[in-house]
């Protein structure tokens, strides 16, 4: 198996070196995983796991890193993939199969903002929103994630 290693570094500036450009850089990783061990039930339908071929085995992993930079109150950018693997183990009669393995990758939310004013931002990229506000709601464009959200 596997290890796991994070190391962290705290560097102590003084005020006459850092730099004058208002960068901020903010970074999360998290690991998600998840196993399940199963016997499926010799029926009629399914004898010996024949037929459906249910997993016997089966692990999920998941690595969601998460990345913000902002530029001042003027730009930020936000960076947040999800990179999912699986494998599933396979057992027909007492014949084992081939283990099943897949991956994949995703952007849960790839976007930029350039804020003009304290008032208006404008916006590019793929962003999940979590709050419905009524101007949000309103348009026909967007789609609603929230079960309470109608969309008129």
């Amino acid at each position: 198996m596997g290890s796991v290693l994070l190391l962290f570094a705290l560097v102590a500036f003084d005020e006459a070196t850092v730099s004058p450009l208002p960068l901020d850089v903010r970074g999360s990783l998290a690991w998600i995983s998840a196993g399940r061990l199963l016997e499926p039930r010799a029926t009629e339908l399914n004898p010996q796991n024949a037929s459906l071929a249910l997993p016997i085995g089966l692990a999920q992993s998941e690595l969601r890193p998460n990345l913000t930079i902002e530029y001042g109150h003027v730009l930020a950018m936000a960076l947040r993939p999800r990179l999912r693997s699986q494998i599933a183990w396979v057992r027909d009669g007492s014949t084992w199969q081939r283990a099943q393995a897949e991956a994949s990758f995703e952007w849960i939310e790839l976007y930029l903002t350039w804020r003009l004013s304290e008032m208006l931002a404008v916006t590019y990229g793929r962003q999940v929103h979590k709050q419905h506000k009524s101007a949000q709601r309103a348009s026909s464009r967007k789609r609603c994630y929230q079960p309470t959200c109608r969309v008129l």
